[in-house]
């Protein structure tokens, strides 16, 4: 389920970029260890989830390395942000803030030791209120708290 929100996720962040008259090229490996795609010329990472609302945070295990370092490398690093049950069911699009896309440690619930990177810090992008895409997105969420 996990990797089917992550490539929908992928390909909102791909139509957005075209929609803004970008070129777009996305990755033919899904193991690509450098980025999701490439939006003119720039090398991409897109994590889709519901944020860690607590720290209003996007996550990543801090035991998958290869996903950190592909965050911290990249050009650009896009969050695909999910509904939580307080918020409105819309999906947003926000972009972190370079030098080195800023993450702080934390530990989650069940003491996972997780990279946080703030929604606080990241800029607005785009905003997708289609109950039917958003409804879709959920579909494969994993997260509980929705």
């Amino acid at each position: 389920m996990i990797k089917i929100l992550g490539e929908k996720g992928e390909h909102l962040v791909k139509d957005f970029f075209l929609s803004q008259g970008c070129e777009v090229i996305m990755s033919d490996d899904p193991f690509d260890r450098e980025k999701d795609m490439l939006v003119d010329g720039k090398k991409v990472e897109v994590k889709t989830e519901v944020p860690y609302y607590k720290e209003w945070a996007v996550t990543i295990n801090s035991k998958h390395k290869n996903q950190i370092k592909k965050c911290l490398l990249v050009d650009r690093l896009i969050f695909v942000v999910l509904p939580t049950y307080s918020m409105k069911k819309e999906i947003t699009l926000m972009e972190a803030p370079k030098p080195n896309h800023r993450f702080y440690f934390n530990r989650t619930f069940g003491n996972r030791h997780m990279h946080c990177f703030p929604l606080d810090d990241a800029r607005f992008l785009h905003k997708i209120t289609d109950q039917s895409i958003v409804n879709d997105m959920l579909k494969y969420n994993p997260s509980k708290v929705t």
